[in-house]
């Protein structure tokens, strides 16, 4: 993976234009955290092993969707999976009914479709001059 270099967001933009998104919720990846924050990472392609935080960039893509996407209908789909999660952990829910399967499913597409948007290129664009 490319690291490239972003510039920081412009004041007075009220969310700021994400740079760092996390690919799986900041909240999922907590779960995991020892009793000092970090959870173990193990790199399959170096065999490297570290302790990371789960705001670690290794988890996030860099500008890879919008404002509106990240604050909108992806933010409610991280939010109610992460209400189920809570009702799972809790052992209030057992058995995944279909009312919930919606919410596991719209989850896994989200971060699916996440995790392509990281993993792509990013293309250089080219703006042709004109004289008009």
């Amino acid at each position: 993976m490319v690291r490239r270099k972003y510039e920081k967001t412009q004041k007075g933009n009220p969310h700021g234009l994400p740079i760092r998104q996390h690919v799986f919720p900041q909240a999922s990846i907590a779960r995991f955290a020892d009793n000092n924050g970090l959870v173990s990472l193990h790199r399959l392609a170096t065999g490297q092993r570290r302790k990371a935080t789960p705001s670690d960039d290794m988890f996030c893509a860099m500008r890879a969707w919008d404002t509106r996407a990240e604050f909108g209908y992806m933010k409610q789909i991280e939010d109610q999976f992460q209400e189920l999660a809570s009702r799972i952990i809790d052992k209030s829910v057992t058995k995944i009914e279909e009312a919930d399967k919606h919410k596991v499913d719209q989850f896994f597409s989200l971060w699916k479709m996440r995790a392509i948007f990281r993993a792509r290129e990013v293309a250089d664009v080219q703006f042709n001059s004109s004289t008009e």
